[in-house]
Order: C-alpha cells, then structure tokens, then sequence
C-alpha cells in the first residue's frame, strides 16, 4: 500500500502488489494488451529510454527493483550537499561549448520580476532544490531574459528533474515536455557534489522475494545494500534519484511519477514487525530458560533478525 500526497507516493513497508513498468497515467501512450511482464529486447521497446543505460531490468538487481517500495533507507550522509544558488549570467561570456539541458522556468523582459521569483523559489523550497537558478538570454526572444534550472546531462534526466521541481514548487503552468532549453553550459556545474544514501531491502521486498522460486537465502536479503546518489536511476526505467536530504531519497520518472523513499520509516528488524497471529503454544520450562539464555548473548537487532528469519522459513514450511 502506498500513501498518496498530490503525485507524491510515499513508499512504506507493507506487502504490494507487483508494478512491471512506470506509470503510464500521463504518458498518453496506450497500455499493451499482450504484456505479462516479459521485458522485451530495447530495440523493440516502444517506450525506450536512450540515455538510461544504468538500469538493466533484471530482477535481481538491486538497482532496479520493479517496486520503489521494496526500498528502505538504512543511512545517509548528507556532508556532500550542494549549495544552491541564484545568478545572473546574461553578463557573463560563455567559456565553454559544452551544450546541456535547462529548465525554463519563466520569461520576462525585466530581470527584476526574474529575481524576485528566483528569490521566493529559494526561499520556500531551497531544501528541495538540486541545483543552480540562473537568469539567462531567451532562446526564442532577444529583448527577453529566461529563469533557468539546471543544468542536466541528458534531455531524460532533465524531465524526471522537472517532473520533480513543478510538484516541490506547486509550479502547475509549467508544462515540462516543452520547458526544456539545450544550452552551453560550464562542465564544472553538470558534476556537483550530491548525498549519499545507503538503501535496503524494506520488510515488503524481504518478505516478497523470499517467497520466489528462486531461493534467495533470507539473511542475505536482510544484509543487501546499496549505495545511490543524486542523479543516479533507481527502480523501474525511467526513474531517476532527484533529491536526497534529510526526508529521505526522492524518485521521479519521465512521465511525472514521484515517490518517496522515507528516511524514518520502520526498520526491518523492529519486533513490531515480527509478531506471529498465530497464537504461540506455551514452551516447557527447560525450552524457556535455554531461549532466555540464547536471547541474552544477542543484541535486540540481532534477536529481532533471527525471529524474522524464523517466520520465513516457517511459512515456506507451512506451504
């Protein structure tokens, strides 16, 4: 189950049903008929993502796990933030031929009303934002003057980020399929530095794939990781890592999907997770005083673990 706010979908630890593909709700593109779930070769891949090459589908990857919910946030390090900033470029000479891609935000023959706006973005959302607001000249007017946001390696990334930026912002007339400017931009603002989050498997993913066929062993699901950054995709194609802080990691796709991968959500191995609805049968007095004797050389993580592990294994018993 996932709890929905405006586009937003918070990511939480209970058991969902199967998501194969990002969500096509606003991608106009009609759904196939024939589809179960087979990932066809990208050449024949209506939906193709060119610059997504990261992303290989395979279903044990971690990296992309067809439900952002099978997610959990077990650290951050945020000491590699980037500090936004608001400028003004139309006096600058452009020392670089390196073309990448922008948000236009707004367009205004006065400068003024373009700081001012730039100015309410950062002071409402600038926890929000992953990089720079620049004023720059119009590409389509030479009297005019254009707020950007950017820049972005690849016209893909660019859309997940504007996808992003107009529900943080509430910015609703900004239609983000005709919003993106390619312009020359400076390399040493495309690699900025971002925070870090080091992610698990939620209690939804281990119970999930400790159920396949496959016969994943349940403590390395319990100790998967795996470390992502800004910019970086992550689940199903099309989604990509728009912000990391102190909420958690946010993920928006191409066609304006986003969710959250919440920071304080319910660790894997708190015992509030781990209670059986079967009523337990009473233990002898020699069986309570060895699990009292095991239970006190384990830490609570390691004794919540190793209950968790238990569970699993009897309900593949039970079947």
């Amino acid at each position: 189950m996932a709890l929905f706010w405006g586009n937003l979908a918070f990511s939480e630890n209970t058991t969902p049903s199967e998501k194969t593909a990002v969500s096509e709700k606003e991608s106009n593109q009609l759904l196939d008929p024939f589809n179960r779930g087979v990932s066809r070769p990208t050449q024949f891949d209506s939906n193709r993502i060119e610059d997504d090459v990261y992303s290989n589908q395979r279903f044990d990857d971690m990296r992309s796990l067809n439900d952002h919910r099978y997610y959990r946030v077990s650290s951050l390090n945020a000491t590699n933030t980037f500090d936004v900033a608001l400028n003004d470029t139309t006096g600058k000479d452009s020392q670089t031929t390196f073309n990448a891609y922008f948000i236009a935000l707004k367009t205004d023959p006065d400068k003024k009303n373009l700081l001012q706006y730039g100015q309410k973005i950062m002071l409402g959302y600038r926890d929000l934002l992953a990089r720079d607001l620049s004023i720059k000249f119009s590409t389509h007017s030479a009297e005019d003057f254009t707020l950007t946001y950017g820049p972005f390696k690849t016209r893909h990334l660019a859309l997940a980020h504007c996808h992003f930026f107009t529900y943080a912002t509430n910015a609703k007339d900004i239609n983000c399929n005709q919003a993106l400017v390619e312009q020359s931009a400076n390399p040493d603002t495309i690699n900025i530095p971002s925070p870090e989050a080091n992610l698990g498997l939620s209690q939804a993913g281990i119970l999930f794939f400790s159920k396949s066929e496959m016969g994943f062993n349940v403590e390395d699901l319990i100790n998967m990781n795996l470390a992502v950054s800004q910019d970086q995709p992550l689940g199903p194609k099309g989604y990509w890592v728009t912000k990391i802080n102190n909420f958690g990691v946010y993920v928006a796709s191409v066609y304006g999907d986003i969710a959250l991968i919440p920071m304080n959500s319910i660790p894997v191995n708190d015992p509030m997770n781990l209670n059986s609805q079967e009523p337990a049968s009473e233990p002898s007095p020699a069986a309570s005083e060895n699990k009292s004797s095991s239970s006190s050389k384990k830490g609570p993580a390691e004794s919540a673990r190793e209950r968790l592990k238990e569970k699993i294994m009897a309900d593949k018993n039970a079947r």
